[in-house]
Parts: C-alpha cells; structure tokens; sequence
C-alpha cells in the first residue's frame, strides 16, 4: 500500500481509466479511513465536488488560466466554505 510504503500524500484526479466521479469517490473514502494525507486534484468548474471529498488539499489544476483570478479564488473559497458545513 502507498501509505505503508512512506507516502507523503496520495493525489486523486480523474484520468483515462478513473472517472471525475469514480476519483471524488475514492478521494473520499482514502481521506474517512487513512492518516496519509489525500489531495484532490480538478478543474475549478468541479470546486465544490473536489471541496466535498474531505480531501486535506484541493489542488484546481486549471487555477493559473482563469482570466478573473480574484472570482477564481472566491470561489474555491466558497467551495471550501461550503464544505466545512
């Protein structure tokens, strides 16, 4: 397992063989079960899908190309916001 062989973190993201929903999925279910620290990897357009995993990080991949960076961190903020209930 990548946790007991040192891992620092475990990175989710959807790719060719694991779906948006399927990484969320399993983002969430490593983050409830394990210590090793999960990061959640997206487009900002899924910010409050990848905020709602309980990952420890948030990593929007597509951040740097927003146009608006102001609205773009106001709205990770809102997701992370939501998130914490």
């Amino acid at each position: 397992m990548l946790g007991e062989a040192g891992a620092d973190y475990i990175w989710f993201e959807a790719d060719p063989a694991l779906s948006s929903a399927e990484a969320t999925e399993l983002c969430a279910w490593w983050s409830a079960l394990f210590e090793v620290p999960a990061v959640m990897a997206g487009p900002l357009s899924e910010v409050e899908d990848l905020c709602a995993t309980g990952a420890d990080f948030i990593a929007v991949t597509d951040l740097l190309d927003q146009r608006d960076g102001a609205a773009a961190l106001e709205r990770v903020s809102a997701g992370l916001g939501e998130a914490a209930g």
